[in-house]
């Protein structure tokens, strides 16, 4: 009898444990998911354990069981990735993977084209770790924020101003 009171209380206990994840989850959905900007969790597996319905659209899959199933190397291996310095980026300087391997890591602007629609976007990477009750990165979330249209009109008024010296250095038409 004190047995089976105790299973009793035990079950109710879980039960309210899982109607309190669910909602939980279910907020964290409502806030997270409905964010105009792509955003990622990975874990200490360097897996997406999570992507919102931006970062999914932006990374070109219908589903979340679909992007989990996909290593981020060969989601990477779509596009030829450059920082704004023109070099290569590889998976390593990913700022999620930076904190993932114990390091800072500061936001990264990125270029990228995708190998078969040529679609180029800029975009701001913007990882923070996601500590366990130890205090240890249990995994990392990511903002990625598209700077495209921001970047062109830089690009474009770089241009411009330079166009402007070039032709306002000299009245001398020959010249």
């Amino acid at each position: 009898s004190e047995r089976r009171r105790g299973e009793g209380e035990r079950e109710a206990l879980v039960d309210e444990l899982r109607r309190t994840l669910r909602v939980t989850e279910q907020r964290f959905e409502a806030i997270v998911g409905s964010l105009s900007d792509p955003v990622t969790i990975r874990d200490r597996e360097d897996r997406i354990v999570y992507a919102n319905r931006a970062a999914l659209d932006s990374l070109g899959f219908d589903s979340g069981d679909e992007l989990r199933e996909t290593p981020p190397a060969s989601i990477m291996e779509e596009y030829v990735v450059r920082g704004a310095d023109g070099r290569e980026v590889v998976m390593e300087d990913i700022p999620s993977v930076r904190i993932l391997r114990g390091e800072e890591a500061e936001p990264l602007l990125i270029r990228t084209v995708h190998r078969v629609s040529g679609a180029l976007r800029w975009q701001l990477l913007k990882a923070w770790p996601l500590l366990d009750e130890a205090g240890e990165t249990e995994a990392t979330i990511t903002i990625i924020e598209d700077v495209t249209e921001r970047r062109r009109a830089e690009q474009q008024n770089e241009f411009l101003a330079t166009a402007s010296t070039a032709l306002a250095s000299s009245l001398d038409y020959e010249q």
